[in-house]
């Protein structure tokens, strides 16, 4: 059975009571008379008035007195009940007064019993709080940890700001020492510009070609009769080293190799000769080819109109000259066939 302390408001309200007897007030009455008017109630101070339901005695012929309180009689913090014989011969007066309260203990022990069990919660309880605040502690001690590094007198925010402070508006520089730009130049654009997909797809091939040339490219060094050319000499080199061990010689040696008749440039022109030509070996197709090859990735060349220009060693006489199309449209952009004028 639920109990009903304290009584509570707006609730109907039961208890026992035992009346005192006016012939031996030692002693309570056995089995009062309760008659209508006997017993009234008034609710905040209001007027008394007859108890809705008149007190019995019960069990019948005891000394208990049962007494219910209405739910609208219990409406109000204090409930007083006035009992008074009206024949005046039987039993003592009474007054009780009941103060109310918004819930019994059994509701505040339900409250309880949930505030225990979310408490308990492994979710969101005291020990899923007593975690939390163990991670905010940890948190705490690593800020803590960073505040220390941008404090630091050496390396820490301070520092950084005087350093800054310090350039006083000096130029930004890149690893060459040279002023970087303060803005983008109509040059640079210009150049970009120009550097369209279509060139960068040529520069690709020209690249892949390179490569096959350089991996191409003997290891081995040969004269103009095919014949290996053997290295030099202890003995040679000990020469050489004499003869440019003194800047007279040095001169004398530059001077010998820039000569137009007999240097290095007059040497190598004459070799190309003789390796095109066959001059002295017989001739040597791989290597005129070669020659040419390296022309062709080397040399100077452009795209104009719809024709794909490649220049010999001056740089105006045309090695090879090829109409670019798309899809058999004449085209600069993106071609996808080259065709030998």
């Amino acid at each position: 059975m639920a109990t009903m302390v304290p009584p509570q408001k707006n609730i109907e309200y039961i208890f026992y009571i035992s009346l005192v007897s006016q012939t031996d007030t030692k002693l309570f009455q056995n089995n009062p008379t309760l008659a209508s008017g006997d017993v009234k109630v008034s609710t905040d101070g209001g007027v008394l008035s007859n108890l809705d339901t008149l007190p019995a005695v019960t069990p019948a012929s005891s000394d208990n007195v049962k007494v219910t309180v209405s739910t609208d009689e219990m409406n109000g913090d204090n409930i007083h009940i006035v009992f008074s014989d009206a024949a005046g011969a039987e039993w003592c007066d009474l007054a009780i007064n009941i103060q109310t309260a918004a819930q019994t203990l059994d509701a505040t022990d339900t409250v309880a019993d949930g505030i225990q069990t979310d408490l308990s919660n492994a979710t969101d309880g005291l020990g899923a709080l007593k975690d939390l605040i163990d991670a905010v502690q940890s948190t705490a001690n690593t800020i803590s940890g960073y505040t220390d590094l941008i404090d630091d007198a050496t390396n820490g925010l301070a520092a950084i700001k005087a350093e800054v402070e310090g350039l006083g508006g000096a130029a930004m520089v890149g690893t060459d020492g040279a002023a970087l730009a303060s803005s983008w130049t109509a040059a640079l654009a210009t150049i970009l510009a120009n550097f369209s997909a279509a060139r960068i797809g040529y520069l690709d091939q020209l690249d892949f070609a390179l490569q096959e040339a350089i991996a191409a490219i003997p290891t081995t060094m040969r004269g103009t009769d095919n014949v290996v050319l053997a290295g030099p000499t202890k003995a040679q080199m000990d020469t050489a080293h004499a003869l440019l061990g003194t800047a007279t010689n040095l001169g004398t040696v530059l001077t010998a190799i820039q000569n137009a008749t007999y240097g290095l440039s007059a040497i190598r022109t004459r070799g190309d000769i003789a390796w095109i030509t066959g001059a002295g070996s017989g001739g040597d197709a791989t290597a005129a080819n070669q020659l040419l090859l390296i022309k062709i990735l080397t040399n100077k060349w452009e795209v104009t109109g719809n024709q794909l220009i490649m220049y010999d060693d001056d740089g105006t006489t045309p090695l090879y000259t090829f109409d670019l199309t798309q899809d058999g449209i004449p085209t600069e952009f993106n071609p996808d066939l080259r065709d030998p004028v």
